[in-house]
């Protein structure tokens, strides 16, 4: 009689140590990084005409969230029936979760805890397959602008030297991804043949195959979803006042998501890393070094840290029935 009570009880104390730490994370973020202090202290003195540039890069963010939110939705209704509603709250939830983990692996278990017990193991893989549509877009586009970089602009001798190195493993990865994410049916179909997988594929992809039109529908989410996020960092950088042009802010930015794709997060130190690639692929193009650390900060502060403060509170009042 008790037992179900007394673990209902140790799931909410671990959903109040995991929102209590998403909280933490957050506040020593903003108390701990210069950048961000600055960032909010300079709005005491802003021209009229700037506004616009913040109003439209917060406005950006929930639209941002959103869209990853329906590209979820549509892949987990291939297990489970979930409203943009629900799946919008799994979405911050995960991003709560997945702040406090390396390279964002809680992201996972954040999101699918809104879901049934029996379907969390193939909404894992049906996370992992939009999670891979949103790779090959940033990794398509910041490759692209990356080796426009390296033949326009001067940049160490070494990164020149080992460019085509550079160029072919990108392009194989590339294409290894790619593959994967077209074929994915056909891998299924394989290993599913082979006795030693079949009962792991069953429990990973519970449908047979995934329709074309929603691996479609699923890139070009991730397509408009990365065009929103690229907006907003350049509508940051006029907000501060950066003289770059649009072009050249976008084979930047794109550099940058790129950059901090395919390089390994800590939490603790992932602001880091993003204010480094910011400074040395916006660095190119301008030198106004302390307002691209703003920009960058603030954006960091708007897209990740204000959606992690939501995501804690609602991974908190999560009424979902875990033991059901």
């Amino acid at each position: 009689m008790n037992k179900p009570k007394n673990r209902k009880l140790l799931w909410f104390i671990l959903k109040l140590l995991l929102a209590i730490a998403a909280w933490t994370f957050v506040i020593h973020k903003i108390y701990n990084t210069k950048e961000i202090i600055e960032s909010l202290s300079i709005l005491k003195n802003l021209e009229n005409e700037k506004i616009k540039y913040l109003v439209l890069l917060i406005v950006l963010m929930p639209v941002n969230w959103l869209l990853e939110a329906i590209k979820w939705q549509k892949l987990i209704n291939q297990i489970e029936k979930v409203s943009i509603l629900k799946s919008y709250k799994a979405v911050l939830i995960g991003v709560a979760v997945g702040s406090l983990t390396p390279n964002r692996i809680g992201e996972f278990g954040g999101r699918i805890s809104v879901l049934q017990k029996t379907n969390r193991i193939s909404a894992t893989a049906y996370t992992l397959y939009g999670d891979l549509a949103q790779f090959i877009i940033t990794f398509i586009i910041g490759l692209f602008s990356f080796v426009i970089i390296i033949n326009t602009q001067v940049l160490s001798l070494d990164v020149v030297n080992y460019q085509t190195l550079i160029i072919i493993i990108g392009l194989i990865s590339l294409i290894i991804t790619s593959f994967i994410y077209l074929k994915i049916n056909t891998i299924i179909t394989f290993f599913h043949r082979k006795r030693v997988f079949s009962k792991l594929t069953n429990k990973l992809f519970k449908l047979k195959s995934i329709p074309s039109k929603l691996k479609t529908e699923t890139l070009l989410l991730s397509f408009i979803r990365y065009l929103v996020f690229t907006l907003q960092f350049y509508l940051a950088l006029r907000f501060f006042g950066i003289e770059i042009s649009f072009i050249n802010a976008v084979l930047a930015i794109s550099s940058i998501y790129l950059a901090q794709t395919i390089i390994p997060n800590i939490p603790f130190v992932e602001i880091g890393i993003r204010l480094s690639f910011s400074i040395v692929f916006l660095g190119l193009f301008s030198n106004q070094t302390a307002l691209i650390l703003l920009s960058s900060t603030s954006l960091y502060l708007i897209n990740v840290l204000i959606p992690v403060l939501f995501g804690a509170i609602l991974m908190l009042f999560n009424d979902k029935n875990h033991y059901s």
